[in-house]
């Protein structure tokens, strides 16, 4: 229900292609789709996150002659990507260094209506003022859904997490994600993390994501991902991507000057990874780990 396309989204419509382009290292594969001749269309339109950020490249990415670029939101997209997701809001009021939200979707609003579907996409839900969250946990518990259908899929802000939202992500039996993106937010994630558990929500109905390869040492990234997992918890360990990254899991100059190398990457990766269902293992793991 929760599962997304991995790659770029594309449909054709009266002998229109569009092409709907998630991460920036799909571009040039995109690019060099769309400017071969089908039998099946005889124009393109091209869009999403990777196309407005390359607006900001230092080098601009240029697109065949003939081929629409929209640097807008294509509509209907989210629902062709899950039928079951919707938006309440655009933007997001933080600026982080590692994310490029600011970038694809410039300041922050609330919607004032949206489609009243379980899958939350807002970048920053807990953002949004109170009262407007109330309408949405309200419009969600009207559905009456079973246990972690309602899923709040791009991932709660920890910093802002109240034992008000607790509550009523506890009413709604919601699947809650957040992040903890640096050793400094360890303190925040497990304060966010003790809300949500002290008004009932189940740990299985949790996920927190961990950005490395940031600002971290390979050794830092472990001790932040154990300490995470070891709340009982699905850790699940995110590898960091400049904004203009054109490959897909490459380890920059920037991140091997930090220690990490490709095994390094892949060794965090799959061990957390592979292991999602299995927390009982990993808390083992990670005591016989520590010194």
């Amino acid at each position: 229900m929760s599962d997304w396309p991995k790659g770029p989204l594309a449909w054709i419509e009266d002998r229109h292609l569009y092409v709907s382009v998630p991460f920036t290292w799909n571009l040039n594969e995109v690019r060099t789709k769309v400017s071969q001749a089908s039998m099946f269309w005889d124009h393109a339109t091209v869009g999403g996150p990777a196309v407005k950020l390359s607006r900001g490249f230092s080098s601009p990415f240029r697109w065949p002659s003939g081929v629409t670029v929209d640097y807008g939101d294509m509509p209907g997209v989210l629902q062709r990507a899950n039928p079951l997701a919707t938006r309440t809001s655009t933007g997001c009021p933080n600026s982080c260094a590692f994310c490029g939200v600011s970038k694809i979707e410039p300041g922050f609003s609330e919607l004032i209506d949206w489609d009243n579907k379980p899958i939350i996409c807002d970048n920053n839900f807990l953002g949004c003022s109170k009262s407007h969250r109330a309408i949405v946990y309200e419009r969600l518990a009207d559905l009456r859904l079973p246990a972690g259908v309602v899923d709040f899929n791009q991932g709660l802000d920890a910093f802002l997490m109240t034992d008000w939202d607790a509550v009523w992500l506890n009413r709604l039996k919601a699947t809650c994600r957040f992040s903890c993106d640096a050793v400094d937010d360890l303190s925040i994630g497990r304060a966010a993390f003790g809300l949500l558990r002290s008004a009932g929500n189940a740990k299985a109905r949790i996920t927190i994501y961990a950005l490395i390869g940031w600002r971290d040492t390979p050794k830092e990234a472990w001790e932040r991902c154990d300490e995470l997992a070891s709340w009982g918890i699905l850790c699940c360990p995110m590898w960091f991507h400049k904004l203009d990254a054109m490959e897909w899991n490459i380890v920059t100059e920037e991140q091997e000057a930090l220690g990490w190398t490709n095994q390094k990457r892949l060794d965090i990766m799959g061990w957390f990874w592979q292991r999602r269902g299995d927390i009982k293992e990993i808390r083992k793991t990670i005591s016989e780990r520590r010194p």
